[in-house]
């Protein structure tokens, strides 16, 4: 059965109900955190003053420092971040494979330099480590230009797979009549058509539905995974259906992803929420303090009845008539407020808050001053503080990072901007792999043993049992897999097979010379008797 816009309607309104407790928490997160993110709950009026709840920015800048960690250690500005890899180790190690590997992880990094993908990608990112869920919308212009938009979740709705996969986005979002028709034409309806007449901006309510295609649902390529379906409210029109037929899309377009969530709603979850109440708590004890410092520095004036002949006057060079002596009759008002206490008590809440969002551990070098500071213990502590992000960021490399280069990588393929794979690949599962600084930190454990082997057999090079270690040591094998694991070229290393062809070679080389030895003692005996055995004849 069609799918109808009744249909699609019905369901946007459901996925709204069903995620009006997270509004309501991700509207207190962001009255706090983020007050000029759009707000769930009601629309705002642009440029409209939305941060009379925030009283210290603190909390703001320890989620900023939170999110620009993370992001880096995803995606690192000026470091290399992924690399493609195949699940068969015999395909690996062939050179048109990773000759083309190569080729295709420089067509990405080429095709995200020449987009808005950082600024899309932390927008996302920064969404997520603020409210728990992040959307990033990739949309691909042809000839090689994408742009990356950040979506606002709350504008967002989300419904997962039996895989727990999120495979449908609605997007209720706000357009202009002149964008509906400059985006779809003039044939949108005709509350559209007076709009245009008479108020151009009046804005119109637009769903955007991105679904896995159903059987009896056509779009323009037989091929496509998923339908696109801009639908007009307001009339209930498919804005971009043509001919009967939807638009769509190979892959899903929408990359979502999450920080930390539960096995029951498609929703994230952020240390935001954790760490909540410390906010509210020092914020409230940052106004009252404000409050308190308000009546230190303006106090309030007591006056006997009658001491006054006018009302009093507190503007400089103001002049008061008063009946009675001013030393007594008027004074001001001494607070006996502790500011000791409620400086104490928000120390201890803004260090609780910045605890909450990994501070310390972001924070290394900050920690371990000294004249007796080694590098190795820095860089030891660097890596014991890593540990916090991994759970973090692993999620991010699965769910965010994986789908976003293999969609970029598809689409160059398909217009012709990859070539072709070899014939090798075919039906091989293709996989990025992580390179950025946390997966390196995670793998650099075995160089560093393999360093330390590599020394003790060459301390014991001259002894038998040193020998004999140094035997069982394949050097080759060594340098290609520590290679593979400092992220090295792929198609700057020989492979295995190159490697044990170059052996072959050598030792043919080696047999020849050796036979060239043994028979030249024979040849030059061969040359000495030869002129005597002819005269003898």
């Amino acid at each position: 059965m069609r799918r109808t816009v009744d249909y699609w309607i019905n369901y946007a309104e459901r996925l709204k109900a069903d995620r009006v407790n997270f509004d309501t928490l991700w509207e207190e997160i962001r009255e706090y955190y983020a007050p000029y993110d759009p707000k769930f709950n009601t629309l705002h009026m642009p440029g409209e003053k939305r941060g009379e709840r925030v009283f210290t920015s603190d909390p703001i800048t320890s989620l900023d420092r939170f999110a620009a960690n993370t992001y880096s250690q995803l995606m690192p500005l000026n470091e290399d971040y992924f690399s493609f890899d195949v699940d068969n180790d015999f395909l690996a190690d062939d050179r048109d494979v990773k000759t083309w590997l190569d080729y295709a992880e420089s067509a990405v990094y080429k095709a995200f330099r020449r987009s808005n993908f950082r600024n899309g990608t932390w927008l996302a990112h920064k969404s997520q480590a603020t409210y728990g869920t992040g959307c990033l919308y990739l949309e691909y212009k042809g000839g090689g230009v994408f742009r990356f938009r950040a979506r606002p979740l709350a504008e967002t709705y989300l419904s997962e797979n039996a895989d727990e996969i999120v495979d449908t986005v609605i997007r209720c979002c706000q357009y202009s009549a002149r964008q509906i028709v400059e985006l779809w034409g003039n044939d949108s309806g005709e509350a559209v058509s007076e709009a245009m007449k008479t108020d151009p901006e009046r804005r119109f309510e637009v769903l955007h539905v991105c679904t896995p295609k159903a059987e009896d649902e056509e779009t323009f390529h037989p091929e496509h995974e998923y339908i696109s379906l801009y639908i007009l409210k307001e009339n209930k029109k498919i804005l971009n259906l043509q001919g009967g037929l939807y638009r769509g899309y190979f892959d899903n377009p929408y990359v979502i992803t999450r920080l930390d969530k539960d096995a029951v709603s498609p929703y994230g979850y952020s240390r935001t929420a954790i760490a909540l109440a410390d906010v509210k708590t020092r914020n409230k004890l940052n106004e009252l303090r404000l409050k308190a410092l308000a009546k230190v520095v303006d106090p309030v004036i007591f006056a006997k009845n009658k001491a006054l002949m006018s009302r009093l006057r507190l503007a400089p060079g103001s002049v008061n008539y008063i009946n009675g002596d001013p030393s007594s009759d008027i004074r001001p008002f001494e607070s006996a407020a502790r500011w000791d206490v409620t400086g104490m008590e928000d120390e201890r809440i803004k260090s609780q808050i910045d605890e909450t969002f990994y501070g310390s551990s972001f924070n290394v070098p900050h920690r371990l001053r000294g004249p007796n500071i080694s590098a190795r213990e820095v860089d030891a502590a660097e890596r014991s503080a890593n540990r916090v992000s991994v759970p973090l960021v692993s999620r991010q490399e699965n769910e965010f990072l994986q789908p976003l280069v293999l969609n970029t990588m598809m689409h160059l393929l398909r217009d012709g901007l990859i070539p072709p794979p070899p014939p090798q690949l075919q039906g091989a599962l293709l996989h990025v792999r992580a390179t950025g600084p946390l997966a390196l930190d995670q793998q650099i454990g075995k160089v560093a043993n393999s360093e330390r082997l590599l020394l003790y057999v060459q301390q014991l090079a001259n002894t038998q049992i040193g020998q004999e270690m140094a035997e069982a040591i394949d050097g080759a094998d060594l340098m290609i897999q520590m290679a593979k694991v400092l992220d090295i070229f792929p198609s700057s290393v020989r492979t295995k097979k190159e490697v044990e062809q170059m052996r072959n070679q050598r030792q043919q080389m080696a047999a020849m010379q050796q036979m060239a030895d043994v028979a030249k003692p024979a040849a030059d005996a061969y040359s000495k008797l030869a002129p005597l055995l002819q005269g003898a004849v």
